[in-house]
């Protein structure tokens, strides 16, 4: 793994890990991830790294599932907001990810991956907004124009664009400064700065094109919020 940078503080960060705010990170891995296992991975080994006095034992990991179990499941069987699952397979990915969360935490990170963070970003955005032609169960509206259009009901929502282009909140610092991170390093590698051939290897697609075609499809369907995107990133509308 590697990281890009210096270690900063992450603003707004708490000092402790509450039971409230692991639900919020298992929550927005969830909704980012959409059952990308290693998007999960990489956001998680990003939190662990700025946090790694944030430990979960025993007693709080049974808290956390038991708070998790109490709305992640309805929020997972909603197709306007994640991936429809049934619901034995909903009570099941609970646990899953505060077991992955508890290895991450309680492990001895030194680094996180900003290229796995931004490639996942990308090819789960590329995936859902292209591909499957925008997130499931999230109504169509005349036009195509979802300007104001709330995130979790946006079928043509890009993480990378909404939050990290235009440095939306997600109301969870920690997230904040991971989407901050992952423009930056999209910016570089927009401007040649930052090669990632080696990943185009037995892929039908190259990346280059899905990182395009996220900018493109994001801006045709939300063309105010794209005309104030920074200079450097109008050109690649």
């Amino acid at each position: 793994m590697e990281t890009v940078g210096e270690k900063d503080s992450v603003e707004g960060g708490s000092n402790s890990l509450t039971l409230e705010k692991a639900h919020y990170l298992a929550f927005w891995v969830f909704a980012m991830s959409q059952g990308d296992n290693a998007l999960k991975r990489s956001v998680l080994e990003f939190v662990h790294f700025y946090h790694p006095d944030w430990k979960i034992g025993h007693d709080f990991k049974k808290e956390l599932v038991a708070e998790l179990n109490s709305s992640a499941p309805k929020y997972m069987q909603n197709s306007r907001r994640h991936i429809p699952l049934n619901s034995s397979r909903a009570q099941y990915t609970v646990p899953h990810l505060v077991e992955l969360m508890a290895g991450i935490f309680n492990s001895e990170v030194t680094a996180y991956d900003i290229n796995k963070l931004f490639i996942g970003t990308i090819e789960g955005d590329y995936r859902w907004i292209y591909e499957k032609g925008g997130r499931s169960g999230r109504d169509r509206l005349t036009g195509d124009v979802y300007d104001d259009v709330s995130p979790m009901a946006d079928p043509f929502i890009s993480f990378f664009c909404h939050y990290g282009i235009e440095g939306a909140d997600t109301k969870v610092p920690e997230y904040n400064q991971m989407f901050q991170e992952v423009e930056r390093f999209g910016r570089d590698y927009s401007s040649g700065k930052i090669r990632l051939e080696s990943i185009d290897r037995g892929n039908e697609t190259p990346f280059r094109t899905k990182f395009e075609v996220v900018l493109l499809e994001y801006a045709k369907t939300h063309p105010r919020r794209s005309a104030s995107w920074p200079s450097e990133w109008l050109s690649r509308k």
